[in-house]
């Protein structure tokens, strides 16, 4: 209403004059009032929601060892003690860290960070034996100062999450040698084994990281890796390490061959098996010199050098006194 001051209303304007004709003459010449419609908020951003499939587009592998293991999958290297699996996992760990192809397989270079469990000393050897065979330095390779228990989520995984953060640039590969070593309950039962697969999952899609864990079969080796079948269930990769066989199907130790096979590729073609030949090399000290007992007597470790299938002749068996009186006998019939 017109002349109206602070908190005046409808009686204060009859008040000073106003009647129901001038409020009528008022009300037919007012223009019509129109509400003018707002935008609607953006939705906020969902960590889970349903998207059409032709909104989305099919992409090709994000390779870190092509055709071998892709990038932010959860991996596994399996084998006896003393199948290799340790030594495949260093080449691979020292090939990404450098940039040089993985026998001939391209690589995508990046930071390697390995959670090391046991036999610290012995590892510190096999990186510095593969520089010098390399003639490379695998100076973005971390290693850890200790195990650590990966299936803690409350104060021991954290601890490695910050230690990650602190890197100039995010792993391409953690290495977990050995899964026995960082999570002594995981093997107890697939309810411990899903908390440890959860915790690894949270690290490889922070980071968007391949998780490469080292871990040995069971006492059938056929049947795999050894504890709770949530283990298996839950990689994207999971690879064999076996010493060579003789020709009788028994393995054949001392031999220095491994072979290397595909037992899962969730979403690849799994590759051929490939087999390596350990071949011993020296280990240099911080000054580029050989490493020596202190007899004089060089430090030598092993590294892989891809070879073709090696299969071992079993050696011929002599035969026993009674065999031998067989043969005597057989051999008198037949004359």
């Amino acid at each position: 209403l017109p002349g109206m001051g602070h908190k005046e209303d409808l009686s204060d304007w009859i008040e000073k004059g106003g009647n129901s004709a001038k409020l009528q003459g008022l009300a037919s010449n007012a223009t019509d009032f129109v509400v003018e419609s707002e935008p609607e908020p953006p939705k906020p951003k969902r960590d889970f929601y349903l998207e059409p499939w032709s909104a989305l587009k099919p992409t090709k592998p994000d390779w870190l060892v092509k055709g071998i293991l892709e990038r932010n999958t959860l991996a596994a290297v399996i084998g006896e003690s003393g199948s290799g699996k340790s030594f495949i996992v260093v080449d691979i760990a020292c090939c990404i860290a450098t940039g040089t192809p993985w026998h001939d397989r391209d690589v995508q270079q990046g930071p390697v960070v390995y959670l090391a469990g046991e036999g610290r000393s012995g590892l510190i050897r096999r990186i510095g034996a593969w520089a010098h065979h390399h003639s490379a330095n695998p100076e973005t390779l971390m290693l850890s100062s200790r195990a650590i228990d990966l299936g803690d989520n409350r104060a021991q995984l954290p601890k490695v999450q910050a230690a990650l953060r602190e890197l100039p640039e995010s792993p391409a590969l953690i290495v977990i040698d050995t899964l026995a070593r960082h999570s002594s309950a995981a093997e107890a039962s697939n309810e411990e084994m899903s908390k440890f697969i959860t915790n690894l999952d949270a690290l490889k899609d922070e980071f968007n990281a391949t998780v490469a864990i080292i871990h040995h079969v069971g006492k059938d080796a056929e049947k795999g890796a050894r504890g709770p079948s949530a283990f298996k269930a839950a990689l994207d990769h999971e690879l064999l390490a076996t010493k060579a066989k003789s020709m009788d199907g028994l393995v054949s130790d001392n031999t220095g061959f491994i072979s290397l096979t595909c037992n899962k590729s969730k979403d690849a073609e799994p590759f051929a098996p490939i087999d390596f030949k350990l071949e011993a090399v020296d280990v240099l000290d911080e000054l580029e010199r050989p490493l020596a007992e202190d007899d004089g007597s060089p430090v030598r470790s092993c590294v892989l050098k891809e070879s073709e299938p090696v299969v071992i002749e079993k050696p011929a068996q002599r035969p026993g006194r009674n065999q031998q009186a067989f043969i005597a006998a057989y051999e008198q019939l037949r004359a």
